[in-house]
This record gives C-alpha cells, structure tokens and sequence, in this order.
C-alpha cells in the first residue's frame, strides 16, 4: 500500500512518492484496458462462431431443401414417361435446368402424341441423348443447349429458338423447324430427312455431313453455313442462291440436285464475268 507523502518530506521525497504512485497507477489502467481487450476480443469470437454455426445450419437447410425439390422433379418426370400431355415436366425441367443440374438422357417421350412441352424453357442445358421423340415443342427456348445424339423424330420445334444449341449426330428425321431459329447452331452428320425447314434461319450453322434428303427448304437461310459433304438430293425447294451463299458446297462429296448445282455454278461463273469485265472497264 501507498501512502500519500507527507508534507513533512522533503520535496524530493515526496516526488518520487508521487512518481511511485503515478507508474503503479499507470500499470493498473494498462492491466485494465487489456483484460478488457481481451474480453472484447472473446466476445467477438463467441458471436463469430455463432453466426458461422447460424450459416452452416442456413446452408444445410437450403441444400435439403434443394435435394428435395430435385428429387419431386424428378418424380415427375418419370412418372409422366411415355403420357402424352405435360404432366407437370415443364415446371420440373425449367427448375433442374435453373440449378444447372444434367439432363442427359432423360426421356421425354410421351407415347405416340408425344410430350406437351410448348415453349419449354431450358437454355444451356445437358439433354445429350435425351428423348424427346414426337414431343411438341413449339416456341421452346433452347439456345446454347447441348442436344448432341438427342432423338428428336417427328418432334414440332415450329418456332423454337435453338440458336448455337448442339445437335450433333441428333435424329431430327421428319421433325417440324418451320421459322426455327438454328444460327449457328451444330448440326453436323444430323439426320434431318424429311424434315420441314421452312423459313427457318441457319445462318452460320456447321451442317458437315447431314443429311437433308426430302427435306422442305423452302424460304431457309443458308447464307455461311457449312455444308461440306451433306446431302440436300430430294430437297423441296432448294435454290441456288441457298447454295452459293453457303460455304464448302463445291465439293463432289455434298449431295446437291445436278440442276440446282449447275444452275449455282452457272451464276458463279456470271458474277466472275462481271466483276472481271468491271475491273476491266474501271482500268481502262
């Protein structure tokens, strides 16, 4: 214990009293201001801890209740296998597609009606080697969506937009793509006889190899696509100015109709004229 000095001391005494005083003092309040750091620093890791334990708990109820909603997807779709109609499939589908879950083959059928799923919304989703053979799906949203070996037979895609989706290697024999949106969609070795493309846009598409025999191109754009080595032999409506503002249709080995090839290769070789006798007549 300190006492205070004494007014009898002499006043260097009594400083140096004062200064004892003054340090202890000055040590107390440091010892104070630490403990109270230090429960300060306590507390804040109790809360931290508490709102992690809050967080993981929040996270685990959502991924349950996301497993759950998948799996009534799910549901749904198997049991509307092989039933015409919808059958609740487009609510289930849009919602796996949404949380980026894989569709690849699953299957869409839906007996000889095919499934009800008109402007089915599933852009950039995995439906390789799905069956949605017959399905009706007029006006559906399917752009960037990966349908390569898909079976598509008979399907009605009136409308769809199916820009840059994938199709390779798809059975779209006899399927209706009337006003289809296909720019620069994959659709190469597709088979695609007897399909009905009329107006449809497939600017840019790669149609390496597919087969178009029978197919209606009345009104389809071709302008850039590539068609080295498909087969356009019994198309309905195939012009020539279709196959010219295509690219690699030259070949022996694309499949075009002798009259439509020659009619084509006739005025390429007009157009060369011109533009030679242009360049020509501008030099002169």
């Amino acid at each position: 214990m300190f006492l205070l000095p004494a007014w009898g001391m002499g006043w260097k005494a009594r400083l140096l009293q004062w200064t004892s005083i003054r340090r202890v003092v000055l040590m107390l309040t440091a010892r104070a201001q630490l403990i109270a750091l230090l429960l300060g620093l306590y507390g804040i890791h109790q809360v931290g801890e508490q709102q992690k334990l809050a967080l993981e708990q929040q996270t685990r109820a959502a991924n349950e209740e996301k497993r759950s909603k998948h799996y009534q997807a799910w549901q749904a779709i198997i049991a509307a296998q092989g039933k015409p109609g919808s059958g609740g499939r487009i609510l289930a589908l849009e919602e796996l597609c949404a949380d980026s879950v894989s569709l690849a083959g699953v299957d869409l059928s839906g007996g000889d009606k095919g499934a009800y799923l008109v402007r089915l919304k599933l852009p950039g989703a995995n439906l390789q080697g799905a069956n949605l053979a017959r399905g009706n799906l007029e006006g559906a949203n399917l752009i960037g969506a990966d349908l390569s070996g898909a079976d598509l037979h008979g399907a009605d895609l009136h409308g769809a937009n199916l820009m840059r989706v994938g199709l390779s290697g798809a059975d779209l024999r006899g399927a209706n793509l009337q006003d289809a949106n296909l720019v620069r969609a994959n659709l190469r070795s597709v088979a695609l006889r007897a399909a009905n493309l009329e107006n449809a846009d497939l600017e840019g598409a790669d149609l390496f190899a597919a087969n178009l025999e029978g197919a209606n191109l009345s009104g389809v754009i071709l302008s850039g696509a590539n068609v080295e080595l498909a087969n356009f032999q019994g198309t309905i409506e195939l012009t020539c100015d279709q196959i010219i503002s295509a690219v690699d249709w030259g070949g022996l080995m694309t499949w075009i109709p002798d009259e439509v090839r020659i009619e084509a290769e006739e005025e390429l070789a007009r157009q060369a004229s011109l533009y030679h006798l242009r360049n020509t007549e501008s030099g002169n």
